[in-house]
């Protein structure tokens, strides 16, 4: 978290606690074990605020005899869409400009092999209001997840809602 959300991340911290705060940072998400967590530069107000983690994702896999297919972002995105409603009569507001960064590291069971990888994702929202890159890499049995959102604008008027949630509904799908 940089800017406002860090600030408002450690105001959080501060009135919830390190535990309260790190299930929310993490979506409060029940598909998620927690097995480790650190909050990185809390005291340093300069710097960007950010979680480590090591959780344990519980299985979200569908099984078809020996293959099996997962969502690699699976637990650590909302089902939920962010955008549910078919037309907007306002305009959206978010609070804020935002910038996120996600990186998940896979460990894949010994013996278990890719037959295939998403691939990678760019998105642009319109005139440059804010972007979305996703990439997967594979070294030996291990995944790295990455993905960027960018949100550079925060106002948008009721005419752009149907760009804005397509731009969502693609992120979350």
């Amino acid at each position: 978290l940089k800017g406002y959300p860090a600030f408002e991340g450690r105001i959080q911290y501060q009135q919830e606690g390190e535990d309260a705060f790190q299930r929310n940072q993490l979506l409060n998400n029940d598909n998620l074990v927690i097995e480790s967590c650190q909050t990185i530069n809390l005291e340093e107000q300069s710097k960007p605020l950010s979680l480590k983690a090591s959780v344990h994702i519980n299985p979200t896999a569908q099984k078809k005899g020996k293959k099996i297919t997962f969502s690699p972002l699976a637990g650590l995105i909302s089902d939920e869409p962010l955008f549910p409603e078919k037309k907007r009569l306002y305009p959206t507001q978010f609070p804020y400009r935002t910038e996120e960064i996600y990186m998940t590291t896979i460990t894949l069971p010994e013996g278990a092999s890719v037959v295939s990888l998403p691939e990678p994702m760019v998105l642009d929202l319109i005139e440059g209001a804010g972007s979305f890159k996703f990439q997967i890499n594979q070294r030996k049995n291990t995944l790295t997840v990455i993905s960027k959102m960018t949100l550079s604008e925060t106002y948008f008027g009721n005419s752009a809602y149907e760009v804005l949630k397509q731009f969502f509904d693609l992120i979350f799908a």
